[in-house]
C-alpha cells in the first residue's frame, strides 16, 4: 500500500487491471504507473499540478511506503 498524507488530506494505491493506482482522499486527484516508482513520481507531479491549478499553499505533503 502506497500512502501520502497531509492532515487530513490521503492517498491509497491498489492495482488495478494493468496499473497502479493512486486516489486522493479529501483532494480531487487521481493518478496511474506501471511501477511502484512511476506511481510515486506521478503523485508528486499531480500534486504540483493541484497546487499550482488551486494556488493552495503550505500543503507540506509527506510520502510513505507502507
Amino acid at each position: 500500500m502506497l500512502y501520502l498524507r497531509h492532515e487530513k488530506e490521503h492517498f491509497f494505491s491498489y492495482i488495478g487491471a494493468k496499473y497502479y493506482v493512486a486516489e486522493g482522499v479529501g483532494v480531487p486527484i487521481v493518478t496511474q504507473g506501471k511501477t511502484l516508482d512511476m506511481l510515486q513520481k506521478n503523485i508528486a507531479e499531480a500534486v504540483q499540478v493541484f497546487l499550482h491549478c488551486s494556488k493552495r499553499q503550505n500543503f507540506n505533503l509527506e510520502l510513505q511506503i507502507f
